[in-house]
């Protein structure tokens, strides 16, 4: 099984989102949506490949598009370690 390391960063981003879910659309979307974000890290853990090289960022960094957030993700040896998790309009490189 293929594991998902979050940081400290991703994980305060995924709170972050959960709340904004459930105040501008309500807890079932909340939910939903974060149903599907874990379903998106789950993949890229066993399939890290389908990220997108970023190395105008940093070295050995990937993002992946989930909806209006972009996972960033470096590859590791059973899975991947998750960096940040922000939104699709925010400025990445003053972010990670």
């Amino acid at each position: 099984m293929a594991d998902c390391k979050l940081s400290r960063l991703a994980t305060d981003d995924i709170a972050g989102i959960y709340e904004y879910g459930i105040r501008n659309f309500g807890l079932k979307q909340a939910q939903l949506y974060l149903r599907e974000m874990e379903m998106s890290l789950e993949v890229l853990a066993q399939r890290p490949d389908f990220g997108i090289d970023s190395f105008f960022l940093s070295i050995r960094l990937f993002r992946f598009r989930q909806k209006a957030y972009v996972i960033f993700y470096k590859k590791e040896e059973n899975g991947i370690g998750v960096v940040r998790i922000l939104g699709s309009k925010m400025d990445f490189i003053r972010h990670l």
